[in-house]
C-alpha cells in the first residue's frame, strides 16, 4: 500500500520552494487548488513567481511553455477583454464604452470611466488597447489613420485626458514610454515623440536606413510596424504578414532606438534580442525575459495569424519567430481569436 502523505502539512519553507518555480499560469492554478494552507502561502509569499505571458483566446488562455490552452475565467461578464499587459487586462463594452481593468488572477476590479467618443465605436473601439497599467492607466484607440491616447490617474481623476494624432497609414505602431507617447506615422515613416499634457510633437526620429525587406512590392500588402518596450530599451519591429502568406515566409526586421546622450535619436538594427521574448499581438506587444524559467526560450518572438485550413477554414494560429535563426514555426493549436497578452500577476 502507498504510504499516505498529508500535503498540507508540508513545511513551509518547501511550499515557497515550490512556488518559487511555478512559471506558467496552468502550475499556479493547480498549486492554488491544492488546500488552504497552499493557498495561504501563495497571499504571503515574499517571491511571487515570475509567470510568463499567456495569450488571452476568448475564454482561454494559452501557455507558450506547456504548448496548449485551457478555460479562462473572466471577471468581466458581456465585456471583451484586451491587452497587452503586465498584471491586468482592459475589459469594455463595445456599445456603451464602459471600461474597466482588472486581474484575472486574484479577481480584483476597477472600473474606470467610460471615453467620450466623437464616432461610433461599433468598429473602431474594437481596436483598443491597454498599453500601460500602473500609477498611470493609458489606452491607445485607433480610428482610421487617427490615434487616440487616453490617460487616467486611477483615483486621482475622473475623466480621461485626450491626445490625438494622425498618422499616414494603419499598422503603424505607438507605445507609451518613459513617459511619453511614441507614434510610427508610416511603415516607413519617422516615430514621432509627443507630450502627454500638451500633445505637442517634442521631436521626431528618422525611419530606419538599413531595412532589408524580402518582399519588394511589400507595401501592397498588409503589415505591421511595432513599438514595444523590451528590458528598458524601445524596439521597432517590423512585420510582414500577408494572411495568404505561409508562416514560412514570415520575418521580422527589429531595431533599437539609440538615445546615448549627445547624439540625435537613431535606430539602429538588431538581430539578437539576448534572454528577452516578445509576445505580439495585432497592433502592440510586450517583454519578458527567459531568466531562470524552465522551459522558456529567448530570442524569440511569438506572434498570432490567420491561416486558411481545408477541413477548418480560417483559424488563427500562434508562431514563433527565432531571431537568431531568422525562421518562423507554427506552434499546437489552433486559436479563435488573433488574441491579446497578459503577464499573470497576483496582485
Amino acid at each position: 500500500m502507498a504510504e499516505y502523505r498529508d500535503w498540507a502539512s508540508i513545511p513551509p519553507d518547501l511550499i515557497l520552494i515550490i512556488l518559487k518555480n511555478l512559471h506558467d499560469l496552468g502550475d499556479f492554478i493547480r498549486f492554488h487548488a491544492v488546500c488552504a494552507a497552499w493557498r495561504s502561502a501563495v497571499l504571503h509569499s515574499p517571491y511571487p513567481p515570475p509567470f510568463l505571458p499567456v495569450l488571452i483566446d476568448h475564454c482561454n488562455y494559452w501557455s507558450v511553455i506547456e504548448g496548449k490552452s485551457d478555460y479562462f475565467w473572466c471577471r468581466v461578464p458581456g465585456m471583451k477583454v484586451s491587452g497587452p499587459s503586465h498584471g491586468r487586462l482592459l475589459g469594455y463594452d463595445q456599445n456603451s464604452c464602459q471600461l474597466s481593468v482588472f486581474n484575472p488572477v486574484n479577481g480584483k476590479e476597477v472600473e474606470l470611466p467610460p471615453l467620450e467618443l466623437d464616432w461610433n465605436p461599433g468598429a473602431s473601439f474594437f481596436h483598443s488597447s491597454l498599453i500601460e497599467n500602473r500609477e498611470i492607466v493609458v489606452i491607445s484607440t485607433i480610428c482610421g489613420t487617427t490615434v487616440y491616447f487616453w490617460s487616467l490617474r486611477v483615483g486621482l481623476e475622473k475623466k480621461w485626458s485626450k491626445i490625438e494624432h494622425t498618422v499616414q497609414m494603419e499598422g503603424a505602431g505607438n507605445v507609451y514610454f518613459k513617459g511619453k507617447y511614441y507614434v510610427n506615422e508610416s511603415l516607413d515613416g519617422p516615430t514621432a515623440v509627443i507630450d502627454p499634457s500638451s500633445g505637442n510633437v517634442l521631436s521626431v526620429i528618422p525611419p530606419p536606413k538599413d531595412r532589408n525587406l524580402h518582399h519588394e512590392d511589400w507595401k501592397n500588402y498588409k503589415a505591421v510596424d511595432y513599438l514595444v518596450e523590451s528590458n528598458g530599451k524601445l524596439l521597432r519591429i517590423f512585420r510582414f504578414y500577408d494572411i495568404f502568406y505561409s508562416v514560412e515566409n514570415c520575418y521580422f526586421e527589429i531595431h533599437r532606438l539609440d538615445c546615448r546622450e549627445g547624439k540625435s535619436l537613431n535606430w539602429v538594427k538588431t538581430g539578437d534580442l539576448g534572454d528577452q521574448m516578445l509576445f505580439l499581438d495585432k497592433l502592440h506587444g510586450i517583454s519578458k525575459s527567459c531568466d531562470g524559467i524552465k522551459g522558456a526560450r529567448g530570442n524569440c518572438i511569438y506572434f498570432t495569424k490567420y491561416q486558411h485550413f481545408e477541413d477548418l477554414g480560417w483559424s488563427g494560429i500562434l508562431c514563433r519567430f527565432d531571431v537568431g535563426k531568422r525562421k518562423a514555426e507554427v506552434l499546437p493549436g489552433f486559436l479563435e481569436t488573433r488574441g491579446s497578452w497578459v503577464v499573470p500577476s497576483l496582485f
